[in-house]
């Protein structure tokens, strides 16, 4: 594809309701579009929350953190670019979220990371919080008489 001006256009974002129509688009667009060698690729998704590549914190990015910055490798005060630690040297990651060892801070297994699964709805990702109990007739006392008729 080209601008009128003749320059190259590298890469076209279009972004389509779901319908009919465009899963034709998605699945053959040389035909829809009347052009060859077109790449289409659906969005990327990410599994869960970022995680803060300064203070290792999920939920913000490093460009909105000005806490104190902390090693995923090691938990020490400094940037990771800046640790001495390697896999070549052997030594043992330390975890900055759950205080362990073992694992990097972005070792998603880490019993701290937050942890996400498929909605039975749909694909919409919902946090394993876990809810507010329900109620349970049988414990739950009963409710009071109504005492309009003055009884």
């Amino acid at each position: 594809m080209h601008h009128r001006d003749g320059t190259e256009i590298d890469l076209v974002l279009a972004v389509l309701h779901k319908s009919d129509a465009a899963k034709d688009i998605f699945q053959s667009p040389p035909r829809v579009c009347g052009l060859s060698g077109i790449i289409v690729e659906a969005p990327y998704k990410k599994s869960g929350p970022g995680q803060c590549f300064r203070c290792q914190l999920y939920g913000h990015a490093a460009q909105n953190c000005y806490a104190q910055p902390r090693c995923v490798k090691c938990r020490e005060p400094h940037a990771t670019k800046d640790c001495k630690r390697s896999k070549d040297s052997g030594d043992i990651p330390e975890c900055v979220n759950c205080n362990s060892e073992g694992h990097p801070a972005s070792y998603r297994g880490c019993p701290k990371a937050p942890h996400f699964f498929k909605n039975s709805t749909g694909n919409k990702k919902v946090t394993s919080k876990p809810s507010a109990p329900g109620i349970n007739n049988k414990t739950s006392p009963p409710w009071p008489e109504n005492s309009a008729n003055g009884q």
